[in-house]
């Protein structure tokens, strides 16, 4: 999941300490969303758009 988020994010401006420290904090909440099977839903929206050349 980190690996979907993290590449979401534009993080390597960020100093090596502050993405490690992000992504224990994102782990440790992560793991409370977790269901039985250790899963953690990920939903995105997409939004789509469509042009015509006229």
């Amino acid at each position: 999941m980190w690996s979907i988020v993290s590449a979401t994010y534009n993080l390597m401006p960020l100093d090596p300490a502050v993405v490690k420290s992000l992504q224990d904090e994102f782990m440790a909440k992560a793991a409370g969303l977790a269901d039985a099977d250790g899963r953690v839903p990920c939903v995105m929206n997409v939004h789509l758009a469509v042009a015509r050349r006229c």
